[in-house]
């Protein structure tokens, strides 16, 4: 190696053969030399010591060496410089492996010539071991994210997740490699994006304010609304001063439903037990006076006014057959439950409803399941259960409609549909329904529904309505008994 012709000679430290010897001796990274042909012409301490040799003769014949060299290009490396990592088991302990960064560049003399291949070798283990660590660690926070059933995430400000968890991605429907690299406005639909407004906005506060809460709908991938609380904070990533934001998307709709079907039950019982206290405290007098009436019809001094009584004994009986259907708003009722088929009760009233649905100019069809299992029920409550439903579809419909009556068995469950093409019921109202005394209609009780919900209730039956314009259904989901 020649000394560096471009330092002075008034230089008080000027580099000499012997310093750069020196130098190139006590280097504390290994670092060869090589000539064009590819033969290592110098070697310094430190690489000698690696591949535990004393001469750079002993160095060529290693099977380190020669695979370090084995797919080296030396054409190639005369005109270019490059790096790569090599991963080294050194003789002197080969259990513990190292990896080293190896730099080739090339030497050239002052007609720019290239003379000489230098390889400088910098042991980098530490910092893949720290790299491997750290990989392992994030993984290990990845597995534990990906155990909350609920999205958590962070954002970047380019806008791509790069930090989020399975319930993310299932959330959107998408794999988490993608939310991972692209931003999530050109993986979903521009709908679901208008929908999710609030959860892709952008922070108009500024980085490090307090956690901000929200309540409402967000869509999912599928399109479907969801009731959610959404928490996030922002946090300062870039020095210009952009920030990311962290956050947990809450999905709330099952507890929300639980939460409404708490209440509708407790309203439910409270209703019933008005209902029984003010059925009872009514029917007493009631039937005092229809007592009174039959003794009166039977003096002939009083038979020009037999007619008078007649009609007051019939509306007598309806008074009591309303504080009847009154009484099936309370949910504690004791009932007497017997092995039946919804299929025979239905038929069993087939032209009942059908004359009903003549008065509302309507079409009544019947889909019923031929292979129905029986279920747990009482015939009087199912009875009335069917008329309630059918007589609330037949209400909501226009000048004229159709009812639809099925049944089928799914998952272990029979049930009972009604469907009308009716107006439909507002969404907004649509959690109200059931509701003692609420009702769409005017002039109408608000009691159908409710006293179908606690006959439901008495039978270990949920009962779910789906309605837009046009188009409600009730189902009714019965427990089958055991099937042979």
């Amino acid at each position: 190696m020649q000394p560096d012709q471009s330092i002075g000679t008034d230089n008080p430290f000027p580099m000499h053969p012997e310093y750069l010897q020196a130098m190139f001796q006590q280097a504390p990274i290994p670092i060869m030399v090589f000539n064009l042909d590819g033969r290592v012409i110098h070697a310094n301490q430190a690489c000698l010591q690696l591949f535990t040799c004393q001469s750079i003769w002993d160095l060529e014949k290693t099977a380190a060496f020669k695979k370090l060299i084995k797919d080296i290009e030396w054409e190639f490396i005369k005109g270019y410089s490059f790096t790569y990592v090599y991963e080294l088991w050194p003789l002197s302990n080969p259990r513990r492996h190292s990896y080293y960064q190896c730099s080739w560049s090339s030497l050239r003399d002052q007609n720019r010539q290239v003379f000489a291949v230098v390889l400088y070798m910098s042991n980098v283990s530490e910092d893949i071991r720290l790299r491997e660590q750290v990989k392992q660690r994030l993984e290990r926070i990845q597995l534990l994210l990906d155990t909350i059933p609920y999205p958590v995430y962070y954002r970047n400000p380019q806008g791509v997740y790069e930090i989020c968890n399975q319930a993310l991605a299932d959330w959107f429907g998408l794999y988490k490699s993608e939310l991972q690299k692209t931003p999530l406005e050109e993986l979903i639909p521009s709908y679901i994006i208008k929908a999710n407004y609030r959860f892709l906005a952008e922070s108009k506060n500024q980085p490090g304010d307090s956690e901000q809460f929200y309540e409402g709908q967000f869509m999912n991938g599928r399109g479907e609304l969801r009731e959610v609380m959404l928490s996030r904070t922002y946090i300062t990533e870039d020095i210009d001063g952009s920030s990311g934001v962290a956050g947990i998307l809450i999905d709330k709709t099952d507890q929300k439903k639980i939460e409404r079907e708490v209440l509708h039950m407790d309203r439910l019982k409270v209703a019933g037990e008005i209902a029984a206290s003010v059925a009872h405290e009514i029917r007493n007098p009631i039937t005092a006076v229809y007592g009174f009436a039959q003794i009166l019809r039977n003096f002939n001094d009083l038979k020009e006014h037999h007619q008078y009584l007649d009609w007051m004994l019939e509306e007598l009986d309806r008074v009591n057959s309303c504080i009847s259907e009154f009484l099936l708003l309370s949910v504690n009722s004791m009932l007497d439950l017997q092995a039946g088929n919804i299929n025979t009760i239905i038929r069993d009233m087939a032209l009942l409803i059908v004359n009903q649905s003549l008065e509302y100019n309507a079409n009544v069809y019947f889909d019923l399941d031929p292979n129905l299992p029986e279920i747990q029920l009482n015939n009087k409550e199912i009875r009335q259960l069917i008329w309630h439903l059918v007589k609330n579809g037949l209400e909501a419909l226009h000048d004229s409609g159709r009812i639809i009556i099925r049944t089928r068995y799914e998952a272990g469950k029979v049930i009972l549909e009604v469907e009308d093409n009716g107006h439909g019921i507002p969404e907004e109202m649509l959690f109200k329904v059931g509701t003692p005394f609420f009702t769409t209609r005017e002039g109408g009780s608000g009691l159908g529904l409710a006293i179908s919900h606690s006959i439901a209730l008495r039978h270990n039956a949920v009962i779910k309505i789906n309605s837009k314009a046009g188009k409600t259904s009730v189902q009714v989901y019965f427990k089958s008994c055991n099937r042979a």
